[in-house]
């Protein structure tokens, strides 16, 4: 059995493919395996043993094609990462991209950019959030992988998305010549602006994942009340050691008196 692996498919297509016939290949191993149990106590199962073997070889040769058809497309990968930015009031921060010579052109966005060699995806996005907002990154979390072919180029696009808190701190626009001045905006909002593809498609889980996003008011709250209660608590230490000492200072005083009486 022989096959040819059609290039011009989708990659995530082909990829897909490629994943399930791993799962089939892996049953094939799996009755081989079993099949030699039988070989051990005499079974003559050399017809049965034939047709395995010839399953795993069949689909060992596709997915070696497959793996091969996909490399051609992976190895030009274009990695990147963005970060939708949030405060305390969990309002999110977004701009205009007004270069027209950039992708994405009139769209809005997140911070955001492309990784450095040998950068990970969140050392890209905790660079990218000083060197286009100016501000620092309290927490952050990651949200997906979003994977898609730019249509331009053909070219196999992964960007990595994550939320950033920033407290109270306020973005600057560090890059004017490529977007406007950053808009704090309802989280409600943020459907009704013309965003960029990755922001569209992973809006419901970005949206989600800053809703449950535990910020730390109540902590600091709370360690304000931690704080107050050690200082009485010291106080009141303070007091009963000066209570105590006045006490042996009036124990001492009547010792003295009584001696000089004994006298």
């Amino acid at each position: 059995m022989e096959l040819t692996i059609d290039s011009s498919n989708d990659y995530f297509q082909n990829r897909n493919q490629r994943d399930t016939e791993k799962k089939t290949l892996d049953k094939m191993e799996y009755f081989s395996n079993v099949l030699n149990d039988f070989k051990f106590y005499g079974f003559d199962i050399s017809s049965l043993e034939s047709q395995i073997n010839s399953l795993i070889e069949f689909y060992t040769n596709r997915i070696k094609q497959f793996n091969q058809v996909l490399y051609e497309v992976e190895k030009n990968t274009k990695h990147f990462a963005l970060c939708v930015l949030f405060n305390n009031q969990r309002k999110i921060y977004i701009n205009r991209r007004i270069n027209p010579e950039k992708d994405f052109h009139d769209y809005y966005q997140s911070v955001g950019g492309k990784l450095e060699e040998n950068e990970s995806y969140e050392a890209c996005v905790r660079r990218e959030v000083n060197e286009e907002a100016g501000v620092e990154l309290k927490s952050i979390s990651f949200i997906n992988i979003d994977e898609y072919i730019d249509k331009k180029t053909n070219n196999l696009f992964k960007c990595a998305i994550y939320i950033g808190y920033i407290g109270d701190q306020s973005p600057v626009n560090k890059e004017p010549k490529n977007h406007d001045n950053w808009l704090l905006i309802d989280l409600k909002k943020l459907n009704t602006y013309k965003l960029t593809d990755s922001l569209v498609r992973y809006l419901n889980n970005i949206r989600d994942s800053i809703i449950k996003f535990k910020i730390n008011n109540k902590k600091r709250k709370l360690d304000e009340t931690d704080i107050k209660l050690e200082n009485e608590i010291v106080e009141s230490i303070n007091q009963n050691v000066k209570i105590e000492s006045d006490i042996v200072n009036a124990l001492e005083i009547e010792l003295v008196n009584y001696n000089d009486n004994a006298k």
